[in-house]
């Protein structure tokens, strides 16, 4: 999502709101995360440029090596303009 606001990125605050995680199951060897957004990148862009701000989540899910899943995460983040 950070290549979506890169051409803005000085000129915003991401805050990650809050944070939730779910344990599954015990992992074993490497884990390996996978992310996706709630909206559409330029629509949340658009939100940014002329609301001032966008509130949206990313949903994570977590694997081990076996790629059995061990948890689930998801991100609220709260994107804004700078204050001056």
């Amino acid at each position: 999502m950070a290549g979506a606001f890169a051409q803005m990125l000085l000129e915003i605050r991401p805050v990650a709101a809050e944070a939730t995680i779910r344990f599954l199951n015990v992992a074993k060897g490497a884990v390996r995360a996978e992310a996706s957004v709630s909206g559409n990148a330029d629509d949340l862009v658009s939100a940014v440029k002329t609301n001032g701000k966008s509130v949206f989540q990313i949903a994570v899910n977590l694997t081990g090596e076996d790629r059995a899943k061990v948890a689930e995460m998801t991100v609220d983040w709260h994107v804004s303009k700078k204050r001056a």
